[in-house]
């Protein structure tokens, strides 16, 4: 099993200034989250809760989100949406849900959705923070940022 994680760590894709393969999601809030990345609709509720190892995010902790290819490829050639459509995105889609809702019922209780493009992802390093941080204010979100 040791061997496997070394393997894995050694493997593991690294960032550089034009190709970054993480997203790191960062809980600042007092209560559990599960999180979903998608350029359209989230991830079903029956799979994040079922995964709780790569989606559910516990209080003042963060977790990455690894992705094989190069995040910003999705922004210049392309990705495939829930529809059979394959295009370059504008957004991305970052939906935030309260875990022992979603846990409970199997039913989504969105905290919040970000909608980050290419240059949002830049400005905030490639990491989203629930709730959202002041860095985060002119960020397209719903329900709308306010100063807490």
């Amino acid at each position: 099993m040791i061997i496997i994680v070394l393997l894995y760590e050694a493997c593991a894709l690294k960032d550089n200034d034009n190709c970054h393969h993480s997203i790191t999601i960062i809980n600042i809030g007092d209560f559990d989250i599960y999180y979903s990345i998608s350029p359209d609709v989230p991830i079903s509720a029956q799979v994040l809760v079922s995964n709780p190892q790569f989606y559910k995010i516990g209080t003042h902790t963060s977790k990455k989100d690894r992705w094989r290819n190069c995040i910003e490829y999705e922004f210049t050639i392309g990705t495939s949406f829930s529809d059979g459509r394959f295009e370059p995105l504008d957004s991305m889609k970052v939906y935030i849900f309260d875990a022992h809702v979603l846990e409970q019922e199997l039913k989504y209780k969105t905290l919040r959705r970000y909608d980050l493009g290419l240059k949002d992802f830049k400005h905030l390093n490639w990491k989203i923070s629930y709730p959202p941080n002041e860095e985060m204010k002119d960020v397209v979100m719903h329900p709308p940022y306010r100063s807490e």
